[in-house]
């Protein structure tokens, strides 16, 4: 009995007859029309179902522009506010300054062309020394 239980269930038969009755030709040509229309609306609703999919397809650049300029709006609104702060700290600072000198500069020492005892050490450091 647990046998007959796991085995699945006959299918219901078709609404037709089955073939080789006196009516076939009639059945058939009307089971003919239902398949076609069936496959008809079958077509209709995946023409629809593309037809949304192009649609979104179509909206998609749009829907990331707008998260995209969603998630940039604070960093933007940040880096105004930096902008106005460095602006309002630099005429401060030109205020305690006072009025501009003469242009100097400090002097710079003189710059040596070659150290090369450092050139040597960082040749060794790096195992770039050259074999004799």
């Amino acid at each position: 009995m647990g046998a007959q239980m796991a085995e699945t269930p006959n299918p219901p038969p078709p609404p037709w007859p089955p073939a080789g009755t006196e009516s076939e030709g009639v059945f058939s040509a009307h089971q003919e029309r239902w398949q076609q229309q069936s496959l008809e609306q079958q077509l209709a609703a995946t023409r629809e179902e593309l037809a949304a999919m192009k649609q979104l397809l179509d909206e998609l650049p749009g829907i990331f522009e707008r998260r995209f300029a969603q998630r940039m709006e604070p960093l933007l609104a940040h880096r105004e506010r930096l902008l106005s702060e460095t602006q309002q700290l630099r005429q401060e600072l030109a205020q305690l300054q006072g009025p501009p000198g003469p242009l100097s500069l400090p002097a710079l020492p003189p710059v040596q062309r070659r150290q090369p005892r450092l050139g040597r050490a960082l040749q060794h450091a790096f195992g770039l020394r050259r074999s004799a």
